[in-house]
């Protein structure tokens, strides 16, 4: 068979069948729909005090919540523990003794940290914050009540006055 017959066979088929599956329609679902819904009662739309009342009776009704015991242990008080027999009168030492913190005992600290560090070259920046400023200091500066002896790709070594050294470290 020659190619200009058998291409005017197929074209034939498929025009016969496109034209015979658009007679035949798909079958269409049915759309389900809701029933109507009705407005509540006008009793109850009529009569908002009688809804407030209720809500007052349920606070009422509410369960109180637990009290705590009259002792109870408390995480910010640092004194020493009484003894159970307090409650009769009968004053005790406490258990365990308070510390007393000097501010001589209480090590310095810094109130600068290390924010970052910038290189120009052989010279190294520290950038140091307090939290509330921006600090830019240099080796031999003075910050603070601090000598900065030392900066690093990560970290700043400071004197005190009183020959102790800190040393802040980049995070």
């Amino acid at each position: 068979m020659p190619g200009k017959l058998v291409a005017l066979i197929g074209a034939v088929c498929l025009t016969t069948g496109w034209l015979l599956a658009s007679l035949l329609t798909p079958p269409v679902a049915r759309v389900q729909t809701l029933r109507e819904r009705r407005p509540p009662a006008a009793t109850a739309a009529a009569n908002p005090a009688q809804f407030a009342e209720q809500a007052q009776l349920r606070l009422e009704q509410a369960a109180a919540p637990p009290t705590p015991p009259t002792r109870r242990r408390n995480p910010f008080f640092f004194g020493g523990r009484q003894a159970p027999s307090e409650r009769d009168g009968a004053q005790q030492e406490p258990l365990v003794p308070a510390l007393e913190l000097t501010p001589a005992t209480l090590p310095a600290r810094p109130a600068y940290s290390l924010s970052g560090i910038g290189v120009t070259g052989d010279d190294r920046t520290a950038v140091l914050t307090d939290g509330t400023s921006v600090t830019l200091v240099k080796v031999g500066d003075a910050v603070g009540g601090y000598q900065v002896l030392d900066i690093t790709d990560t970290s700043v070594t400071l004197a005190a006055s009183s020959g102790e050294r800190r040393i802040l470290r980049l995070r």
